[in-house]
């Protein structure tokens, strides 16, 4: 049988080093979420959130699965579970963010989405002082959140970035457990079709049965930013980094996204979101740092 795995370059590496290596996979992970959520607020402006992010997931369980080419009939009913569960997670966790980003600036959407792998770091934590790096990087999130001197937001728009919270720490638990059952990028490239079919409901109800051609067309490219680049990233990270790390890790995602929310919408930072944005960088390499 053809092997149709893909070995990571980090697996043959040295433990300091795919250490080292997995942390800059998360930084690019990070950067290509936030910078691609920027760059589809247009799409998202024109046709909508729900049937945009369908659409996205659509085209990257394509692509994936032409590039993978999982062996569907020889998994397990484990197999077929754990990728299920995490297609849900996935397809749970770009609903409710991009549709906060429609209600929400990008800085406070990603400060809220982060509170679920901070949560999923600090359940973790085995060590009292290790409690210091999600403590520094929440006072981070916090200062991000604000905006002129107040909290900004929508209610609804805030209850949407707290799903997509649930949804990234149950992705993180998930994606780590799928990691291991699969080979290669095979159970992401399942975990995706199961994505891509979950949200099949909310984009059709959207678009009401009618897809325009300019929207397939702009979701294509789109969807190489988020969520295939990212989410292949960050399943060969969790392989060689804790689940713990990973979560503080993603603490500098909040920067990252005030960063491309300044950028590319031109959503202003004041002194308390730069204070904040050094504080997540603060913490973030303490985690990698200290983690063994």
């Amino acid at each position: 049988m053809q092997d149709t795995t893909i070995k990571p370059a980090l697996d043959t590496a040295k433990p300091a080093s795919a250490a080292a290596g997995a942390a800059l996979l998360c930084v690019l992970s990070m950067s290509s979420v936030q910078f691609g959520a920027a760059l589809s607020a247009p799409t998202m402006a024109a046709y909508g959130s729900l049937s945009t992010t369908w659409l996205r997931l659509c085209w990257a369980a394509l692509v994936l699965a032409l590039l993978v080419r999982p062996r569907l009939f020889s998994y397990s009913r484990e197999h077929w579970l754990a990728a299920g569960a995490l297609g849900a997670a996935m397809a749970g966790m770009t609903l409710c963010f991009f549709a906060a980003l429609q209600r929400i600036p990008l800085g406070l959407a990603v400060a809220i989405d982060f509170l679920g792998p901070l949560a999923v770091a600090t359940f973790a934590v085995r060590r009292a002082r290790a409690l210091l790096w999600p403590v520094l990087a929440i006072a981070g999130v916090v200062l991000l959140a604000r905006d002129h001197g107040g909290w900004t937001g929508e209610p609804l728009g805030v209850m949407l970035a707290f799903g997509a919270a649930l949804g990234w720490g149950s992705y993180i638990v998930l994606m780590k457990k799928t990691g291991t059952l699969f080979a290669g990028l095979e159970g992401l490239s399942v975990s995706l079709i199961a994505a891509a079919l979950a949200a099949m409901p909310f984009g059709l109800a959207q678009t009401g049965m009618h897809i325009a051609p300019a929207q397939i067309a702009a979701t294509a490219g789109l969807a190489l930013l988020v969520p295939l680049l990212p989410y292949a990233l960050e399943m060969v990270a969790l392989r060689h980094m804790p689940s713990a790390s990973f979560g503080i890790l993603m603490s500098v995602e909040p920067a990252i996204g005030a960063l491309a929310g300044f950028v590319v919408l031109h959503q202003p930072m004041g002194v308390l979101q730069m204070a904040g944005t050094l504080l997540v960088v603060a913490a973030s390499i303490g985690a990698v740092a200290t983690a063994r």
